[in-house]
């Protein structure tokens, strides 16, 4: 049978099927439970248990003889009914809300981690940053911190034409003969 014999709709990758044998899309007959009908429709028969892609689903029918005539007691097992399929919706949307929450603390964390990462990267640029300026800020300073005055000369007109100032280092470069 390839359509559910309720809604004639072809039946899709959800497919229950009772313990009489029969097959019905999973809509239809969370439908039938709901509605607290726990007679197959094909064949009225009970519907004892039931498989699903969840697994196998037993259904429990408790009969108090004492206290209640039949049309009660059959009453009382399809409100009971009724409430076991509700508690077995809440318990797939509250395990659905779990995982989404679990995925989120995850996700949390992890960003965390990686925020944590680029910032002890960034401190250690910053450092190595810092090191380098120190460096070359002493490198400058041995250059141009200290300054030595020379004279200097003209051949053509024979005399000294200016007195300059200029850093040791450089005047160590150029006029040290060794």
């Amino acid at each position: 049978m390839d359509t559910c014999p309720i809604c004639l709709e072809s039946f899709g990758e959800n497919i229950t099927t009772t313990n009489c044998n029969h097959m019905f899309c999973d809509n239809c007959f969370n439908e039938l439970l709901i509605n607290n009908k726990v007679e197959c429709p094909l064949c009225r028969s009970i519907i004892s248990e039931y498989l699903n892609n969840d697994g196998k689903v037993r259904i429990l029918i408790k009969e108090n003889i004492q206290t209640l005539n039949t049309t009660e007691n059959e009453d009382l097992n399809l409100q009971l009914l009724g409430i076991n399929n509700i508690n077995r919706q809440r318990n797939k949307i509250n395990s659905t809300i779990c995982y989404f929450y679990s995925f989120l603390i995850f996700y949390i964390c992890y960003s965390y981690i990686q925020c944590s990462l680029m910032i002890n990267n960034v401190r250690d640029m910053y450092q190595k940053c810092m090191e380098e300026n120190e460096n070359i800020t002493d490198k400058y300073n041995s250059m141009f911190g200290e300054t030595t005055s020379i004279t200097l000369f003209n051949v053509e007109t024979n005399h000294m034409s200016k007195i300059c100032e200029i850093p040791i280092y450089f005047y160590n470069k150029c006029f040290s003969f060794n």
